[in-house]
């Protein structure tokens, strides 16, 4: 690594952006927003408190639901894999897991699904498996609208 120091020249300035670059750039630009438009998402939580060895299913109208972006789940500290979760769009079709339930601990992780839907409808099932303590949870999905 080489220092400056007095008397080296400045290094070069970077290289102006000639005008037939910035208008690839627009066009580009345009081309991205006509192909892949930014849809506004919107957002709906489930929150429900279970008791010991019990289950909810909630089921949820949309008005416009389209496709479904992701998915976050909060499983407070206590859990210990003891409460399920299942999420899923219409009345019987999943969107996470495909098959069986999420069971984890003190954990907040989020799901890419990007699944269009058919219905205006969705769902979360919640089973605590825990035998002492009511655990709340907290589900996330973030939606684009049709």
């Amino acid at each position: 690594m080489q220092k400056r120091g007095i008397g080296q020249p400045p290094p070069p300035p970077p290289t102006p952006i000639t005008p037939t670059e910035e208008k690839l750039d627009y066009i580009v630009a345009t081309i991205r927003e006509l192909v892949m438009p930014e849809k506004e998402q919107k957002q709906f939580v489930f929150k429900h408190t279970v008791d010991p060895l019990q289950g909810i299913t909630d089921h949820e109208r949309i008005a416009m639901l389209k496709t479904v972006k992701t998915i976050t789940i909060h499983w407070p500290d206590g859990c210990n894999a003891l409460v399920d979760v299942a999420v899923g769009y219409s009345q019987d079709k999943r969107l996470l897991p495909e098959e069986g339930y999420l069971a984890l601990n003190n954990a907040t992780p989020t799901w890419s699904v990007n699944k269009e839907t058919d219905s205006d409808t969705l769902w979360v099932e919640i089973r605590n498996g825990d035998s002492v303590n009511s655990h709340t949870i907290s589900v996330v999905v973030n939606y684009e609208e049709a």
